[in-house]
């Protein structure tokens, strides 16, 4: 595992790693938007004292799974539309967050979409068969808040460098916290300056939508005319 030794802080900070106790994606959306927003909280604290999370406040970390659940979409919409049980949520949120990370936050709802531990851990297994060893340099191109860096296989992850890029700022925040022995960025990815021919494999479950590619280096080949997925 990554530490982190900051000077002035008290513990060395370790990467997650996600076990069947985080009981990831449990819950009706009521306990979905909770487990959010109290991961948020823990965000803002961590950065407003300049500082990493503690093992505890990445396990609040952790449970953080995004705004694309349909009921939780409606959080940034009219509040004529929002669920009665999840109006309080919606005040909480104009309480935490500043107006551009409200945007960024209703600008994820459509691909923000959690994705289940079994899924993820087949897929490693899928990446194990291809070929993938430790050592090998490890991209993630729609990080989320990192669940595919908590659940890789311990023998995969032993001296693999990680890079992972994450749009939405809270989002990527966390998984800064959570993750921080791995290089994350947080942006476009189209924006994000990557060395050509230097990861040995990537791995990630990327945003669907029928619109086009948005990376200048491919604007004029035949994947600009390619939906993103």
């Amino acid at each position: 595992m990554s530490s982190f030794q900051g000077p002035g802080f008290g513990f060395s900070c370790f990467a997650h790693r996600i076990t069947p106790e985080d009981r990831l994606g449990e819950g009706n959306a009521l306990a979905k938007a909770q487990a959010n927003i109290a991961a948020i909280r823990v965000l803002k604290a961590c950065q407003s004292g300049n500082r990493p999370a503690t093992p505890e406040e990445q396990a609040v970390l952790a449970k953080y799974t995004g705004w694309g659940a349909t009921d939780l979409s409606k959080l940034f919409g009219e509040v004529w539309n929002i669920p009665a049980n999840l109006k309080s949520i919606r005040a909480e949120l104009d309480e935490l967050l500043t107006p551009e990370e409200f945007r960024a936050a209703a600008g994820s709802v459509l691909n923000a979409h959690y994705t289940s531990p079994a899924v993820v851990q087949a897929m490693w297994e899928g990446m194990r068969r291809l070929g993938l060893e430790s050592g090998d340099r490890l991209l993630e191109p729609s990080l989320g808040s990192g669940n595919f860096f908590g659940l890789e296989p311990a023998d995969l992850r032993k001296d693999s460098p990680r890079t992972g890029i994450e749009l939405d700022p809270l989002t990527g925040g966390i998984a800064k916290l959570l993750y921080p022995g791995s290089d994350v960025h947080i942006g476009g990815f189209q924006n994000v300056p990557l060395p050509d021919s230097f990861f040995d494999a990537a791995i990630g479950n990327v945003p669907f939508g029928t619109y086009q590619v948005a990376d200048p280096e491919f604007a004029h080949g035949p994947v600009s005319h390619s939906s993103i997925h």
